[in-house]
């Protein structure tokens, strides 16, 4: 019982909520309701909870319900350099139709990840391009984001989610 105790408090910790809160309101609510439906329930309650709640404020941010699950990224290959864009959106649900992918260029090649017009990029998936960037660093080769510079920061952290504004989404020819 004292092992769960020092664990649950760990993993909430003010510290946690701190730097939870730092990531994105998104973030800190899904962690608060993640937390307290585990206490007042019990553990799967609380994570489905907590997953319940990102994927609808997907769906609140534009994110079409086709897409939660399933990306279906574009592949182009250039002489030198693959380029995958990312229709609508990039989020923890479809990461798994979008990592196959990018682990598929070699490190010979430059690996291009078009962002322009995906509608949302979740703090999830943006935490796993930045690893990616770094293995791809240390083994030789480059992983270049396009487009994100579109996207608008949900906080001021830098792996925060980003959104295309309303604008851009309305206005294609914008980079």
């Amino acid at each position: 019982a004292s092992m769960v105790i020092y664990t649950g408090f760990r993993l909430a910790s003010p510290m946690e909520f701190v730097k939870t809160w730092k990531i994105g309101l998104d973030q800190l609510a899904i962690f608060i309701t993640t937390v307290v439906l585990t206490l007042a329930t019990d553990l799967l309650i609380g994570i489905g909870a907590g997953i319940v709640l990102k994927l609808d404020l997907h769906l609140v941010r534009g994110v079409p319900v086709t897409r939660l699950f399933s990306a279906k990224p574009i592949t182009n290959e250039l002489e030198d350099k693959t380029i995958i864009t990312l229709p609508e959106a990039a989020v923890f649900s479809n990461w798994l139709s979008i990592k196959p992918l990018l682990l598929a260029v070699p490190p010979s090649r430059k690996l291009v990840l078009d962002c322009s017009k995906a509608l949302l990029i979740d703090h999830t998936v943006m935490e796993h391009l930045h690893e990616l960037e770094r293995e791809r660093k240390e083994a030789g080769s480059r992983l270049e984001l396009i487009g994100i510079d579109r996207h608008e920061k949900v906080s001021k952290h830098p792996l925060a989610a980003r959104r295309l504004p309303r604008t851009a989404s309305l206005n294609p020819s914008n980079g």
